[in-house]
């Protein structure tokens, strides 16, 4: 699509979650407050795939993501707050977090949080629902490390090498939305930050993502 094209799609979303916005808070009426809570939900993931798609066609054209970079002295509060919005918008699944970041990471704060957002949501919609979610986040000896950890079935061996190319689902994923863009996206901001992402999967521990990004700009990053 053009970019007018994605601009109005963008403020279509923005009016329909308006809508749902207003129609949620009507304590009184309990069905335009339930659809008013569908609307809302329904138009972020648009707004997420609208997203996903510009960040892709971005990344294409040799542009490079937005990626403008400052000094964060709250990143672990700001991990944080991305945990609370996946409990609140999943409360049957558990998540479990350890964040444990004490260094100011030079970066941008609402890239490294959709890197969270995105690997997050990838564990809801592929891990066993019955088992939690591991979210670990430190700084250390010069690097911020980010691991989610998900139990379930294992990624197959060749799975796991097309995983981060962009618009790949597997076939057992199919019913689960979104447009294969999250993980790409991921391993493209974790990159423009000068780091690796990478993932591990047995049946035995699990599917873990890790990203390890230099705390300051110009250390090259060490698989």
């Amino acid at each position: 699509r053009s970019r007018r094209q994605r601009q109005m799609c963008i403020r279509d979303s923005a009016s329909l979650s308006a809508i749902g916005e207003l129609l949620a808070r009507r304590a009184a009426d309990p069905d335009s407050t339930r659809a008013g809570l569908r609307i809302r939900a329904t138009t972020k993931r648009m707004a997420s795939l609208i997203e996903d798609v510009m960040d892709f066609a971005r990344g294409r054209m040799g542009s490079g993501l937005d990626v403008a970079r400052e000094q964060i002295p709250d990143l672990g509060l700001a991990l944080d707050d991305v945990v609370a919005e996946m409990r609140a918008a999943h409360p049957a699944r558990a998540i479990a977090a350890d964040i444990q970041v004490t260094d100011i990471v030079h970066g941008s704060r609402g890239r490294l949080q959709q890197v969270l957002s995105n690997l997050l949501g990838n564990a809801v919609s592929h891990g066993a629902p019955d088992s939690p979610i591991d979210v670990a986040a430190w700084t250390r000896d010069g690097w911020f490390v980010l691991s989610v950890k998900n139990q379930g079935e294992p990624i197959s061996p060749g799975n796991l090498q097309k995983i981060f190319q962009p618009y790949w689902r597997p076939a057992e994923s199919r019913g689960h939305g979104g447009l294969g863009l999250g993980l790409h996206i991921c391993s493209l901001i974790v990159k423009s930050h000068g780091g690796t992402l990478q993932v591990t999967s047995t049946a035995e521990h699990g599917t873990s993502f890790v990203a390890r990004i230099p705390v300051r700009p110009g250390v090259a990053a060490v698989a």
